[in-house]
């Protein structure tokens, strides 16, 4: 390896052969950033990447990058049969770029320390440390010690590390540790070990710590195939991608050249929340260590050599591999464009089964018939192959759509309807279990069978029958010679209304020569199970392979979701009540961590942005039918969170974890840290000052801002949310009120360039997606309203000469949102003003409140920001109350640097009004 010979280093992987979904099983990164041309070259161009929301757009956009490959050995043409990946390079090759944030190569000697690294940073190291123009050393007179060298400004969120070790000897008594530090805190008390461990006896162990609170925890473990003896060198490659860690430990044959025989699986993996926050723990470092009790004789020295740290700034797939040449033909070049998940989740418009579906078919059955057909089927499908369909008589398809688990139901058309259906498999357990979900047109007037069971087993035949008029259930099994062996009854539990839908389950299991057997039932929507149950002597494992749903006086009736298979399907359970309500009431962040889930997409969910905040989120309705991404943003749009692309998965920020967001980047226009001066914008574009926001199904509630209406004019809009409730119908639209009338002037654009301030990088390696900006400007004309803003989105521009990132932002204040304790809080005062005019150094202001004694200012509030014409001041000081309604404020003026006289009548109100988030 050699040093950084540019401002920066950008670093290009492709994983041929991986599948884009699964990072953890991608095969090793190929290099291929010397193939990558500069502009200025024939089709050269600079890398360009995006991700996050464009400007004034809903929601996120798929991430992007462009750069262009040297394709003159044609080793990236998909049809070239002489190419080095040929028949590994498709569309959906992972790629990703990355920019080495250290890197050493110890090229230099150094006693007492480490000094500055190649790379140019320096190292916060002990004296035991030394280089000698190859390599580091650390040199240990004794057991039980460690050190942990930092190395400045190497900052990284998500990262792959390297580094070749070796031992100068052969453990005895126990082991000596080589590891790479991340994820410290700045003191390195706390941080992540990626090691490598030489074992007594010649074995070597790949393993990584967490060193935190004082305490050491072995995340994970592995003891590898490969042996040492002293001076064999070893191949570390560590990665952190959020909350996966992963560690690859590999003897190379030739370790002058270590990548070219990386394995392609790693040798641990693991995941740790404890030290995920970058903004703390960040810094990277070595971590050496020999353990209590080894007992080889004198000083031990530990060997380093070529270590790199790379930040990993874009994760993708290729989605072409284009081969463009000069007229001669012989100068080849591949303009690649890779793009994140959202584009393939988009790509994919098929509506997704419904919930009922996506649970009932992975249950293994041998039967199922989900009897969601469309209006004009005259039969219904089987889901399980090679089992025929389901055939009805007077039963018209698709004609309910209450059912909150399924997407459509079939009805039927007269008293004598049917749906049959029977399969050729057998259960091969210890017993069965049968489903189904009905709703009558009422309350059955007559005894009626809602269905009978064709079986194998003692019982040969099985009814489920409501009688007298729907107060009682009863079971009955036949035996094949007409004996009635099951005749079990029970009043009515939990149905208050049979025009509503209820899941059924009949279940047996054989235990010896008895068989326990239940009719469990409940009401979509209840979490109470009732049943009839009991057992009858048999030691004949008891089978269920056919149904006929219907009976007399069912005229009118739905039918849902018919499935037959093994009695391990979960119905007393949680899962099944949520899912045959269409998960009503489900959070939204946990509807989009489970759809995630469902649908093979990685997803974390983030945290709330301050501690003591609640990780909440909007309680979600009835999943509705849609694509994949409609439902995830469907829940995003009900709680107002983002929802955006975070390596090769997706990422989910709810609004509680938006509020107080602390600030990342603090940026000044006088230090030359924004590249293109902010462009401020007090325009229309977000304005709206009357909206309508309405339930699925449901109610509508209109919140409007008439103060607004009558000094800029009427801006409504309207939005339709996926909400469990009509009652949070009034916060939803008051929230998008809010929003829209705010005073903050948006500032759509601000860009920086780390080759005019190179001291911001580290900053940005930590800084989360959609991070918080602070810009002073030193601009007269924005005098108290410096940017102070969301980045929700970027594009960058990056070659070694230069790296520019413009952000797309939204204003931040919004979310600052002060959270109720004991201490008190104060809202808006609404009629406050001066009762006289005042000039620009007085400091004791009488204001009258009016008749409004909510808008009286009270002892004790103080100190808060308050604003006149403008000028923000500090309140210190409140006198007692006038009986004229007026009182005397005591104030610090210009805190915001403007100063000025004011005129009697001016309102005096809160600086940052309090607003009770949503």
């Amino acid at each position: 390896m050699s040093a950084v010979g540019t401002p920066f280093e950008p670093v290009v992987r492709i994983y041929p052969g991986g599948n884009p979904v699964d990072q953890e099983n991608w095969p090793a990164g190929v290099d291929i950033t010397t193939s990558v041309r500069r502009p200025g070259s024939q089709g050269g161009q600079p890398i360009t990447y995006s991700g996050g929301r464009p400007d004034e757009a809903a929601s996120a956009d798929a991430g992007k990058m462009n750069l262009t490959l040297d394709d003159a050995a044609g080793d990236f043409s998909t049809a070239n049969p002489n190419g080095r990946f040929y028949g590994l390079l498709r569309r959906g090759t992972p790629i990703t770029l990355a920019v080495r944030s250290g890197v050493d190569d110890f090229s230099r000697t150094v006693a007492g320390g480490l000094g500055t690294s190649s790379g140019g940073a320096s190292w916060a190291s002990a004296a035991i440390w030394s280089t000698d123009g190859t390599s580091a050393q650390a040199a240990f007179p004794a057991a039980n010690a460690a050190t942990a060298p930092r190395l400045a400004d190497a900052n990284m969120r998500d990262f792959d590390a390297y580094m070749t070790v070796w031992p100068t000897v052969a453990a005895t008594g126990s082991d000596l540790v080589y590891g790479l530090m991340a994820r410290a805190d700045s003191t390195g008390a706390e941080l992540l070990i990626f090691a490598v461990c030489f074992n007594t006896g010649g074995a070597v162990q790949a393993k990584i710590f967490r060193i935190y609170s004082g305490g050491l925890v072995v995340l994970s473990s592995v003891t590898l195939a490969a042996t040492y003896v002293a001076n064999d060198k070893f191949r570390v490659h560590a990665q952190g991608v959020g909350e996966d860690l992963r560690l690859r430990v590999w003897k190379p044959a030739d370790p002058d050249n270590p990548e070219d025989d990386e394995p392609d699986t790693w040798s641990t993996t693991t995941t740790d929340t404890v030290l995920a926050d970058a903004r703390i723990y960040s810094t990277s470092g070595l971590y050496f260590w020999r353990t209590n009790g080894n007992t080889n004789p004198g000083t031990v020295n530990f060997k380093v050599a070529d270590l790199s740290y790379e930040a990993i700034e874009f994760t993708g797939s290729v989605i072409s591999w284009p081969v463009r040449w000069d007229k001669s033909g012989r100068d080849c070049w591949a303009p690649i464009q890779a793009a994140g998940i959202l584009r393939r989740i988009r790509q994919n418009s098929t509506a997704l089964r419904s919930p009922l579906y996506r649970q009932l078919s992975g249950y293994s059955p041998i039967g199922y018939w989900p009897l969601e057909d469309e209006s004009g089927a005259t039969r219904f499908a089987s889901s399980v192959p090679y089992v025929g369909a389901a055939r009805g008589s007077d039963v018209n398809a698709a004609q309910d759509s209450t059912l909150a688990g399924a997407s459509v139901a079939p009805v039927f058309t007269a008293a004598a309807g049917r749906i049959r259906a029977t399969t050729s498999r057998r259960q091969t357990g210890t017993g069965f279990a049968a489903l189904f979900l009905a709703k009558l047109a009422g309350t059955p007037g007559s005894d009626t069978t809602l269905a009978t069971y064709t079986a194998a087993g003692l019982i040969t035949r099985w009814e489920l029958r409501l009688e007298s008029s729907g107060t009682v259930i009863r079971v009955r099994g036949y035996e094949a010679d007409g004996t009635l062996t099951v005749n079990s009854t029970t009043g009515v539990g939990g149905v208050t209304s049979w025009n509503s839908w209820v899941a059924w389950q009949l279940e047996a299991e054989r235990s010896g020569g008895t068989v326990s057997w239940a009719m469990n039932y409940h009401a979509v929507g209840d979490t109470a199970t009732y049943t009839v149950n009991s057992t009858y002597a048999s030691s004949v494992t008891p089978r269920v392979y056919g149904v006929d749903l219907g009976g007399s006086d069912c005229n009118g009736a739905a039918w849902s979701h018919l499935w037959i298979g093994e009695n391990t399907l979960p119905f007393v359970d949680a899962t099944f009540y949520a899912v045959s309500d269409g998960y009503r009431g489900e959070l939204a962040a946990d509807r989009i961590e489970r759809l995630c889930l469902e649908g093979n997409v990685p997803c974390v969910i983030d945290s709330a942005a301050i501690p003591s905040a609640a990780d909440d989120s909007a309680a979600m309705g009835p999943q509705r039918p849609g694509s994949l991404l409609n439902a995830i943003e469907e829940a995003a749009a009900a709680d107002y969170g983002i929802l955006y692309e975070y390596g090769n998965g997706l990422r989910y920020r709810p609004l509680t974890a938006r509020y107080e967001q602390p600030v990342d980047l603090e940026l000044s226009v006088p230090a030359g840290e924004i590249d293109q001066p902010p462009d401020p914008a007090d325009d229309d574009q977000k304005v709206r000052n009357d909206w309508t926001v309405a339930r699925y199904d449901g109610s509508s509630a209109r919140v409007f801002d008439q103060e607004h209406i009558d000094a800029e004019g009427l801006w409504d809009d309207t939005a339709t949310i996926n909400v469990e409730t009509d009652d949070v119908l009034p916060d939803q639209a008051g929230w998008r009120t809010y929003l829209g009338t705010r005073p903050d002037p948006r500032w759509p654009q601000i860009t920086i360039n780390f080759a005019r301030s190179p001291h911001l990088l580290p900053a940005w390696r930590i800084a989360p997606f959609a991070p918080r900006i602070q810009v002073t400007t030193g601009l007269d004309q924005v005098a108290g309203s410096d940017p102070d803003v969301i980045a929700e989105g970027f594009e960058a521009t990056l070659w070694p000469d230069g790296w520019t990132i413009a952000f797309n932002c939204s204003p931040a204040g919004p979310y600052d949102i002060p959270l109720m304790d004991d201490s008190g809080w104060v809202l808006d005062s609404e009629t406050s003003a001066l009762d006289a005019g005042i000039d620009d150094n007085d400091t004791a202001i009488v204001v009258d409140y009016g008749d409004d004694p909510y808008s009286a200012w009270h002892d004790g509030d103080e100190p808060m920001a308050i604003e006149i014409g403008g000028e923000v001041m500090t309140l210190t000081a409140v006198s007692a109350l006038f009986s004229t309604s007026k009182q005397t404020l005591t104030v610090t003026r210009s805190v915001n640097g403007i100063v000025k006289s004011h005129a009697a009548g001016a309102l005096v109100r809160l600086a940052e009004p309090v607003y009770l988030a949503l």
